[in-house]
């Protein structure tokens, strides 16, 4: 596989170590696999995701805001995905605001029940069999690359062509 990769690129993109982007590929797969299997009757990826944030968080912490901010979307793309939650009876919103006018959301017995069939379990599974000190690797590497990935690119990081060139 990595020969293919090798000779793609040699072509295309000249002193290119073709293993960082077959690794890439490689996660990039795992996660469209996971993603597919987080579709499911009743739930779709993003509200799965919620759930599971909200599974891990303490009570002061689970707000709209919170939930926006880790997941890098808006206030308002977070209290829809909450808001669907709420109809299916997943998650509960406080009626009454905090001193600063935030909701705190929590799981309700029916949301814990749905975490007990996370489709991520799977992937969960598969990994539980690696070895040890290879379970410790690759979560202290994943770490390590998420940490690399939630910081902003500079320009010449990911070059685009520029609108109109």
């Amino acid at each position: 596989m990595i020969d293919a990769f090798s000779e793609f690129f040699t072509r295309i993109i000249m002193d290119f170590d073709p293993l960082p982007f077959a690794t890439a590929t490689l996660l990039d797969r795992i996660g469209r696999l996971t993603q597919a299997e987080c579709f499911t009757d009743s739930l779709r990826p993003v509200q799965w995701s919620a759930l599971r944030w909200l599974g891990h968080n303490s009570a002061g912490k689970r707000t709209v805001g919170s939930l926006a901010e880790f997941f890098g979307v808006s206030h308002s793309s977070a209290s829809r995905t909450v808001a669907v939650l709420a109809r299916k009876g997943l998650v509960s919103v406080d009626a009454e605001r905090t001193k600063d006018r935030t909701r705190r959301i929590a799981l309700t017995p029916r949301g814990w029940d749905a975490l007990s069939q996370d489709p991520l379990r799977r992937l969960a599974r598969v990994i539980a069999l690696l070895p040890p000190h290879e379970k410790v690797a690759l979560h202290n590497t994943l770490t390590d690359l998420l940490g690399q990935m939630t910081v902003p690119a500079k320009d010449d990081d990911n070059p685009r062509p520029k609108k109109g060139s």
